[in-house]
């Protein structure tokens, strides 16, 4: 029984502030074993959350439209975690990050690497609060599924940013540097709209 929960302390810190962003309210067991989590694998193979699905849908009832894009970018990724494809996690990166490492290389960053979700069942949103236009802190609650079958809740807070249209949460990638990298492609653009103009 120690074990088990200090599986369940261990997995849930090592997730906090790198993958996860969600919440819900508190269910009985009986209504968590209701809520099977269910999936449909796109066409590529890669798993990720389908909208339309009961259970998914019933996840995100009473979400304002930011909240279920907060909802459906963090499980997608932990489904895909699920099925050992780590596409997810990448799709949440900054720009600047996949310019500079393809897919293959950042499935080695320690960081990824070690990553798994194997007793993550789902992630809630609770609230938000905008830090900046394009940030927000979000509070979660993660859901777990231990190996007894035993399920339990984790509350975490975590950062995500708006970024192309997306609300994303980075697990390598740091604002800072995607500012940088932004503010170099403004310099480069203004130089070629100069240069044209000569």
């Amino acid at each position: 029984m120690i074990k088990v929960k200090l599986l369940l302390i261990v997995t849930a810190i090592l997730l906090s502030g790198i993958l996860l962003n969600c919440g819900g309210e508190k269910k009985s067991d009986d209504q968590n074993s209701a809520d099977k989590t269910e999936t449909t694998a796109s066409n590529d193979g890669t798993a990720a959350i389908d909208a339309t699905d009961s259970i998914w849908a019933a996840r995100m009832a009473g979400l304002d439209d930011d909240e279920k894009q907060m909802f459906e970018s963090l499980n997608s990724a932990i489904v895909r975690l699920h099925y050992g494809d780590r596409s997810g996690l990448y799709d949440n990166e900054f720009e600047y990050l996949k310019d500079e490492s393809d897919f293959d290389s950042y499935r080695n960053f320690q960081q990824v690497s070690y990553l798994n979700a194997d007793s993550i069942e789902w992630v809630g949103v609770t609230s938000y609060e905008h830090r900046g236009d394009d940030q927000v802190i979000v509070n979660v609650m993660v859901h777990f599924l231990g190996p007894t079958g035993k399920r339990s809740e984790y509350p975490d807070v975590v950062r995500m940013f708006r970024h192309k249209g997306r609300w994303i949460k980075p697990t390598v990638s740091v604002w800072p540097n995607q500012e940088e990298y932004e503010k170099i492609i403004r310099e480069a653009e203004e130089a070629a709209r100069k240069e044209a103009g000569k």
